[in-house]
């Protein structure tokens, strides 16, 4: 067994640890997914949190390009720009996200340009401006830490809780459920294409590091929006 084997195989086994640790995160059990996915909110409360959901679409593809941008070696990065094709506003692709997402706006009574004028909650844009400065800024290992593993690998679980938390509205047709029904069957093959590039990418224990650093780190900002956003609809008249 050559030098090259016996490190990708301790790359494999490493990435396996940080599997089981964001499958152990407490964001899985959140009192947000839990109260949500039982019924706990109604319409108009979920309605609020829907229109949320856009800038984070929305942004997603963003993400992906300017990792893309600095992965310079093409046959690694090149599964990313596929999928920034199904991701990206406006893609006439099959199974374009943006198409499902805005039959769930029409549902509620949301329109794209009525989001687009208006800003994001003040938790929204504080995550999602964590999150893409990431992208930018921290090390490659980091951005793959937060895409692969604290957004696609868990995003199964809470997207099921989504699922089941829209579903509980009563008459909701399957049109309004497709999107979130989707990233639940989708996203075991998109962390896998995120999976094969850290494969790839990573070629140190210090860099793996830097991976699993980017992980947790985000996971612990996604879990303050998830608190935001738990008092925001548990405190709906406030709001209104």
């Amino acid at each position: 067994m050559n030098n090259l084997t016996v490190n990708s195989i301790f790359r494999t086994m490493n990435i396996q640890k940080i599997e089981e640790e964001v499958r152990s995160s407490e964001i899985l059990n959140h009192p947000f997914l839990i109260k949500l996915q039982s019924g706990g909110y109604d319409k108009e409360q979920i309605k609020l949190w829907v229109s949320q959901q856009f800038y984070f679409s929305n942004q997603f593809p963003r993400c992906l390009g300017a990792l893309w941008c600095r992965i310079s070696d093409y046959q690694i990065s090149l599964p990313l720009m596929k999928f920034l094709a199904v991701e990206h506003w406006g893609s006439e692709e099959t199974g374009a996200h943006w198409k499902q997402y805005r039959k769930v706006l029409d549902y509620f009574g949301l329109s794209i340009n009525e989001l687009k004028s208006v800003p994001a909650f003040d938790e929204t844009k504080e995550y999602l401006d964590y999150r893409f400065n990431v992208c930018l800024n921290n090390t490659v290992e980091e951005v793959l830490g937060f895409m692969g593993f604290a957004h696609e690998l868990v995003n199964e679980k809470i997207f099921a809780s989504y699922y089941h938390g829209v579903k509980t509205i009563e008459g909701i047709p399957d049109s309004a459920l497709t999107y979130f029904k989707s990233h639940i069957e989708d996203e075991p093959e998109d962390y896998q294409i995120f999976k094969n590039i850290i494969l790839s990418f990573v070629k140190s224990d210090e860099s793996l590091q830097l991976v699993e650093k980017g992980a947790i780190q985000t996971l612990e900002r996604r879990i303050i929006f998830f608190d935001h956003m738990k008092n925001r609809l548990d405190n709906f008249s406030k709001y209104q």
